[in-house]
């Protein structure tokens, strides 16, 4: 039998992935979703096709060199969780078609207007700052 008498103590620093209690509560989450099925849908004149150009599932699966579909799946689950937010960088080819897709770990971003374009500066906990449109 197991007793407790509550006499725990939490103190908060508004580091939320600091806490032990707070990952254990994301954790499942960002698995579950990270073992899900990216897909790209499109509704067309033949109707639903999933899947329709192959350079898309390729990217779904293997969104960069650095990490598979479901490591960018968690990381991005586990951002929008501690920060109700999340950005993935795509980088396109000479052709502009999406090539490779990067989550972006910021603890804050600022949108900025330059001529009639709009930029996102964002900001790293590690003091980097970097602007992408």
């Amino acid at each position: 039998m197991v007793t407790e008498r509550g006499n725990g103590f939490y103190s908060w620093n508004g580091k939320l992935y600091h806490s032990d209690i707070v990952r254990s509560c994301i954790r499942p989450r960002a698995k579950a979703m990270g073992k899900l099925v990216a897909k790209h849908i499109r509704t067309g004149k033949n109707g639903i096709e999933i899947n329709p150009e192959p350079y898309i599932r390729f990217l779904l699966e293997e969104p960069n060199p650095y990490m598979s579909g479901q490591v960018l799946q968690e990381k991005v689950a586990n951002q929008l969780a501690l920060n109700n937010n999340a950005f993935i960088l795509i980088v396109r080819d000479e052709y502009g078609l999406p090539a490779e897709l990067y989550p972006i770990p910021c603890s804050g971003v600022e949108a900025i207007h330059k001529n009639n374009e709009l930029y996102l500066k964002f900001y790293f906990l590690n003091g980097n700052i970097n602007t992408f449109p």
